[in-house]
């Protein structure tokens, strides 16, 4: 229920071309700061429960997703954090490798880094998303 003033409202303008008004911002009440921490851990639970598979799946479709969208977070590095054409291409390069590495590992790790068994003993390792 925070109503912001309009001098709330923190703009952001392209280091490059200061007209250029590229995003703006609006403050959290500390009401809904707690809302949105309950809700990440809430989602950090379900992403737990889902199924390894099912979470590669997930890294996977945002990995296509940021390729999709290429052109729009391109123009959005480049203007907004004022980066040059190479480092926001390779910043976005990066963003879509480390998810289907992740994706790999979830994939892999499991299966491949057992412990072994001895004198009667049932050891495994099992891997679980951590932090918000």
């Amino acid at each position: 229920d925070y109503a912001p003033k309009a001098v709330d409202v923190h703009k952001h303008y392209c280091p490059w071309l200061m007209s250029l008004e590229v995003s703006h911002t609006i403050p959290a009440s500390p009401a809904l700061v707690e809302e949105a921490v309950l809700a990440a851990q809430k989602g950090q639970r379900l992403w737990g429960d889902l199924a390894p598979q099912r979470r590669a799946e997930i890294l996977e479709k945002a990995a296509e997703i940021l390729d999709w969208q290429w052109d729009a977070l391109f123009a959005l590095q480049v203007y907004e954090a004022g980066k040059d054409w190479a480092h926001a291409d390779a910043d976005i390069a990066e963003a879509i490798d480390f998810l289907r590495y992740y994706a790999w590992q979830i994939r892999t790790l499991g299966a491949k880094f057992q412990p072994h068994s001895l004198w009667g003993e049932a050891n495994q390792t099992t891997y679980e998303p951590r932090g918000l």
